[in-house]
């Protein structure tokens, strides 16, 4: 008796603890448009500037190899490792470039993306999320002098005019006599789909991981700002 009375013990401490846990879910109620437009300038800041110091080195040699000119998007998987967001994986996503050329542009970014990490900001390490998704496009080929993307980073951008708007948020703006009206909408930084809309529309659930998407050495701060 007294064994069964322990499993009991143990197993509602176990549930206790779990629902203590905090969940993967995210309940979105308002948003602030400036505040999102920040939010998208900031991450695609952030991972421009990592990739160009952790990427762009190890790839520029191999990169010369790809054929063909156009765009190639990687989905990259960063997984937590205590306070940083380590290389987990990553698969191509979408792309302009001859068929071919593909399975040498994969390589490349695979060799150069093994090991990479950077750290967390303090507002990710104190979610529960594991995982970090972000949706990065590359040109091909690079420039001649491939210190110009890290000035097109500096300087706000290539010349593009947004993103492909992988993430999804939600957005809760004051409708004059309706009060606030959320609705689900494609961003370029946020949460990974799906986006589910609460039936009295005053707000969204959305899950972890995070979200980002953007262009080496594109989508700079000023032109988002001004797209937006």
């Amino acid at each position: 008796m007294k064994s069964v009375t322990a499993v009991l013990v143990g197993t509602l401490l176990l549930v206790a603890g779990c629902d203590r846990i905090p969940s993967d879910e995210q309940h979105v109620t308002a948003s602030d448009p400036a505040t999102s437009v920040e939010a998208d300038v900031a991450a695609q800041n952030r991972i421009n500037s990592v990739f160009y110091v952790a990427l762009v080195p190890k790839i520029k040699s191999c990169w010369g190899r790809v054929g063909g000119k156009g765009d190639i998007t990687f989905k990259y998987v960063y997984r937590r490792d205590a306070t940083n967001w380590v290389w987990k994986q990553q698969e191509i996503e979408e792309s302009t470039l001859p068929q071919d050329q593909n399975a040498i542009a994969l390589q490349c970014m695979q060799e150069a993306a093994q090991g990479s990490s950077f750290p967390m900001e303090a507002s990710e390490s104190g979610r529960r999320s594991q995982e970090f998704v972000l949706h990065w496009t590359w040109p091909v080929p690079f420039p001649q002098d491939v210190t110009a993307l890290g000035r097109m980073i500096d300087t706000g951008g290539g010349g593009e005019t947004g993103c492909r708007k992988s993430c999804v948020d939600c957005s809760c703006p004051f409708v004059p006599g309706g009060g606030v009206v959320c609705s689900c909408k494609s961003t370029c930084s946020g949460y990974n789909p799906p986006c589910i809309l609460d039936g009295d529309k005053k707000g969204c659930r959305m899950q972890l991981p995070k979200c980002a998407t953007g262009k080496l050495g594109g989508f700079g701060g000023v032109i988002i700002a001004r797209a937006r």
